[in-house]
C-alpha cells in the first residue's frame, strides 16, 4: 500500500491498520493472539521473578487449573467452572482429578503444551481474569513482593 498524499510514513500506516476496526474473523483471531501473547509474556515475567526458568511453566500450568477450579485443589473438588471450560474447549467431561490428569497425560503431557492450549482456548475475558488473579495472588501472601496492577508495568490496559 502506498499513500502518496499522506504525510505519515508507510510503517506508521501499517501500525494504524493493525489497531483499526476488525472486519473479518481471521484478523480478529490474529489480533487476539497478539494481545494474548503480550499478556502471556507479562505473566511469564511475574513467574520468573519467583521460580527458576526450569520450574515456572509447571507452576503456571498448575495455577491455570487452580484458577479454572475457583482457587480450589482438584484433588478435593472439581468445580462447574472447570467442567464448563473443558466441555466448551475440548468437548470432554471432567468429573474428578483422575479424569483431568488422564486427559492431560493423553493429549498434552508437558506443562508447556498445557499452558499453551489452555491460554489458546480461554476467551480474552477469561485470560484477563486469570491475569488479574495472578496479580491478586502476588499482592497476597502467595508471593512475597506485592505489585499494584493499576499503576504497574503489568497493567495491560495502561
Amino acid at each position: 500500500m502506498l499513500y502518496l498524499d499522506s504525510y505519515l510514513p508507510q510503517h506508521i500506516w501499517n501500525n494504524i491498520f493493525i489497531l483499526s476496526c476488525i472486519v473479518d474473523e481471521k484478523r480478529h483471531k490474529f489480533l487476539l493472539q497478539i494481545r494474548k501473547a503480550y499478556v502471556k509474556k507479562l505473566i511469564t515475567k511475574i513467574y520468573l521473578n519467583y521460580w527458576d526458568p526450569e520450574e515456572y511453566i509447571d507452576w503456571m500450568s498448575n495455577d491455570i487449573i487452580r484458577w479454572l477450579n475457583n482457587d480450589k485443589g482438584t484433588l478435593s473438588l472439581i468445580t462447574d467452572k472447570l467442567k464448563k471450560f473443558f466441555k466448551k474447549s475440548f468437548n470432554v467431561t471432567i468429573n474428578n482429578d483422575l479424569d483431568l490428569h488422564l486427559w492431560e497425560l493423553n493429549y498434552y503431557p508437558t506443562s508447556k503444551q498445557q499452558v499453551n492450549v489452555y491460554i489458546d482456548k480461554m476467551t480474552e475475558k477469561e485470560f484477563m481474569e486469570y491475569y488479574q488473579w495472578i496479580g491478586n495472588q502476588e499482592m497476597n501472601a502467595w508471593f512475597s513482593i506485592p505489585i499494584d496492577l493499576e499503576d504497574s508495568e503489568y497493567n495491560f490496559y495502561n
